[in-house]
């Protein structure tokens, strides 16, 4: 193999840079940029032939709406079927042509294809003796043939116009009574082309569909009436509506993009010359060119140069690492100013100094590692080195060990059998050994477990190699697996008669959550009759006031009974019977009006014990059961220094549960009394109705004290009062959550705060739901 100097090697990769680069350079230039620039120039030559189209193409399309919208009006306009062939009235509706476009003439055929009116554009200058005019028969113009048998405006080629005896193109609309025709002046028509900013850009050639010029730089092709693009590019043209090509023209060779005009069938191209394209390709490349000659010069001097330092510097590095490789670790002092060099000579002296601490280390390692025995053998098995934890494991010393083999130290005969077959599959293969268990006897005859792992090492020479065996004694480990095992076999036991303890508790737990489930629901029925009892209590109160009035004025109208029957066996007179018709009117009036008083009473109770008792869904407006509510309340609130005001509209009709909903409301008005307004002087309850198209909403209010908020939090807890051991239950507004959003389908808010009052606001469907026995979770 030839080597080559740090010189030669510099400069052979100069060169190769320098050759790729300039591979890689011409690829781009003739690959990339090149191509670029053509599609460049072909999609500006694209553009121009659009734009001239289009200029020409907005001319055409200016004529049809002309005509379209003046066919339009002559066929509204109502005239005779045959008018007089010079009668104005006709001509009178066609416009004249503007000045400054290129329509020429405007001309209305009858039905046999006579000239009825006639209208020509001010530039045109009348032929001496023109062709055909008014009156005439006009029926062999292009325009007419194209448009013969047709319903929608038609075309025709260029032609000689018979008025001005000038080329034209002509277009021709039928009508209910004949023909519209407008032809439009080919000379002012091209005229928009070559007046455009790309006339100097670009050679610019109108033709028409056979290819005969219309518009070149060559007034001779349009007067002899040349064919300027060939029959190859005419068969692209009406195959695919474009063309791109080349084109000799006037000794010049031109790229042609050639485009088809949908209306009159005429192509434009827009031409450029090879000069015009390759000039900026050649520039491009001639400037890479010297570029890289002048890049290749200077590189080539400075690679030069750079490699006489370097090559210096290396041998030096050469010598210094020999010393190294024998051992003498000589000192290198660096005096190169490139700091890669410098870097590199610095790095090579700490690696010779790390080298050499690295080789005590490692020799210290071996030898002190407590821990680990390690035994280093020759291919024969022979030991080489012995550490002095193989001294501490296995009881022979280092100068014990040395030059004998495993079978005379601590292996016997079947053990140095494997041990060496071992040896021979590790030098054949590669690799290692292990970790695998075994036992062996040390120097005082005990039997000691080791974890040994055996591997490979090339010898200092390179040319034998040694083998290292590393040793931990697990012997210790061996006794704590057995331990363990044990272990593991009694916690098996314990852990299976502690699951039968704990599935005996588990049961028992179940039990006891079942009968903490009935007593709730005991405690729940017995706060229901024990709100029902009082309600009876203060009833039964309220309706012993009238009773009694009644029967005090039923007693005394008994006794004026007694006294006018005395007075009737003596002799009446007629004070007495007036007398006694006035105490009985009277009497009778306060025994019915407190009679009364007591049948509402007695009503509205059954009414609302009915309902809380029985749940059951009926049709009932909201006033209605809060006036039942704050009735039975009365002999509750009568005695207490607060008052109770309710704006319910009566036009809230609900179908729904009015016995759940009479209870909620009573408790709320209890929570209120007991909790917000016990103990103060005055104090309001406002209870407050609304509604919209789907759902109603109550909101009881009162200005007591509040709630602090941790109170607030569990509110609706169950059994969780604030008077604990004072009657309270703390199933109150538990009961009212439940309700509301269970059997009322709906959801309650708690508004409060300390010395602000409390707030509970209501929202239930007008339809409470079908399924609402299950309660949703109390609200934050």
């Amino acid at each position: 193999m030839r080597r080559w100097t740090l010189r030669h090697l510099l400069l052979g990769i100069f060169a190769v840079t320098l050759l790729v680069a300039l591979v890689v350079a011409s690829t781009l230039v003739v690959g990339w940029r090149f191509p670029e620039l053509l599609a460049r120039q072909e999609q500006q030559q694209a553009r121009l032939a659009a734009s001239l189209a289009y200029v020409v193409e907005s001319e055409l399309r200016s004529t049809e709406r002309i005509l379209t919208t003046l066919a339009a009006t002559l066929d509204h306009t109502p005239s005779s079927s045959s008018p007089p062939l010079t009668s104005h009235d006709d001509a009178s509706l066609l416009p004249a042509p503007p000045a400054d476009g290129a329509l020429a003439v405007l001309l209305r055929l009858d039905t046999r294809g006579t000239i009825v009116a006639l209208q020509q554009a001010p530039f045109i200058l009348p032929a001496a003796q023109p062709i055909l005019s008014l009156g005439d028969d006009a029926r062999g113009l292009p325009p007419v043939g194209a448009a013969r048998n047709r319903t929608a405006l038609e075309w025709s080629g260029v032609y000689l116009s018979p008025f001005s005896l000038q080329p034209v193109v002509g277009a021709a609309m039928p009508l209910r009574g004949g023909w519209l025709v407008a032809e439009m002046d080919v000379q002012r028509l091209t005229a928009l082309a070559s007046s455009s900013p790309w006339r100097g850009q670009a050679h610019v050639l109108i033709s028409d569909a056979t290819g005969t010029a219309i518009l070149t730089d060559d007034p001779q092709e349009r007067l002899q009436r040349r064919r300027i693009l060939p029959l190859d590019a005419l068969q692209a043209v009406r195959q695919s509506g474009h063309w791109i090509g080349r084109l000799d023209r006037q000794a010049q060779r031109l790229w042609v993009h050639t485009v088809q005009l949908q209306r009159v069938n005429w192509l434009v191209s827009v031409g450029v010359t090879q000069r015009d394209i390759y000039e900026p390709l050649w520039v491009t490349a001639l400037t890479v060119l010297l570029t890289a000659a002048a890049a290749a010069l200077v590189g080539a001097l400075l690679t030069s140069r750079a490699a006489t330092m370097l090559q210096r510097r290396m041998g030096n590095l050469i010598e210094f690492a020999r010393g190294v490789a024998q051992g003498a670790y000589p000192t290198l002092r660096s005096h190169s100013h490139l700091r890669d060099v410098a870097d590199l000579e610095q790095a090579m002296s700490d690696m010779a100094d790390r080298v050499r601490r690295r080789e005590h280390q490692l020799h210290a390692i071996i030898d002190s590692t407590p821990g680990v025995a390690v035994q280093i053998y020759s291919r024969s098995g022979h030991v080489v080195e012995w550490n002095r934890a193989s001294h501490s494991i296995l009881g022979w010393s280092r100068e014990q060990a040395l030059g004998k083999r495993p079978v005379e130290l601590f292996y016997d005969e079947q053990q140095q059998a494997a041990f060496e077959a071992l040896l021979a599959s590790i030098d054949r293969d590669g690799g290692a050994a292990g970790p695998f268990e075994g036992t062996v006897r040390t120097m005082d005859g005990q039997t000691r477990w080791l974890l040994s792992t055996l591997f490979a090492i090339p010898a200092v020479d390179g040319a034998t190699r040694l083998f290292v065996c590393m040793d931990v004694d697990i012997t210790a480990q061996k006794s704590l697996q057995t331990a363990l095992r044990q272990l593991n076999s009694e916690l098996e036991q314990r852990v299976l008669e502690r699951t039968q303890h704990l599935q005996h508790a588990n049961a028992e737990l179940a039990q006891a959550l079942q009968h903490l489930q009935q007593a709730q629901d005991q405690l729940v029925q017995t706060e229901k009759l024990a709100a029902l009892g009082s309600l009876v209590a203060g009833v039964a109160h309220e309706i012993n006031t009238p009773v009694g009035n009644a029967r005090m004025a039923i007693s005394t109208l008994q006794e004026h009974l007694r006294a006018f029957e005395s007075r009737w066996r003596e002799g009446l007179r007629r004070s007495d019977l007036q007398t006694l018709l006035q105490h009985v009117e009277r009497g009778t009036d306060i025994a019915l009006r407190n009679l009364g008083r007591a049948a509402e009473l007695v009503s509205s109770f059954k009414q609302v014990a009915v309902d809380q008792t029985s749940s059951q869904r009926r049709q009932f407006h909201l006033h209605e059961v809060v006036q039942e509510i704050l009735l039975t309340l009365t002999p509750q609130l009568k005695h207490t220094p607060y008052t109770v005001s309710a704006a319910v509209p009566s036009d809230i009709a609900l179908d729904s549960y009015p016995g759940p909903l009479g209870q909620v409301l009573t408790n709320l008005v209890q929570n209120a009394l007991i909790h917000g307004l016990a103990g103060r002087d005055h104090g309001s309850i406002r209870i407050e109705a609304s509604q919209d198209a789907t759902h109603w909403r109550l909101r009881v209010s009162d200005d007591g004290a509040g709630m602090t908020e941790e109170v607030r939090r569990r509110a609706f807890d169950p059994f969780f009062t604030t008077r604990l051991g004072q009657g309270g239950s703390g199933l109150g507004l538990h009961i009212v959550h439940n309700v509301v959003t269970g059997m009322l389908g709906g959801r309650i808010e708690l508004d409060t705060a300390p010395g602000r009052g409390t707030a509970f606001t209501i929202v239930c469907p007008k339809v409470a739901p079908r399924n609402s026995a299950t309660p949703a979770p109390p609200a934050p």
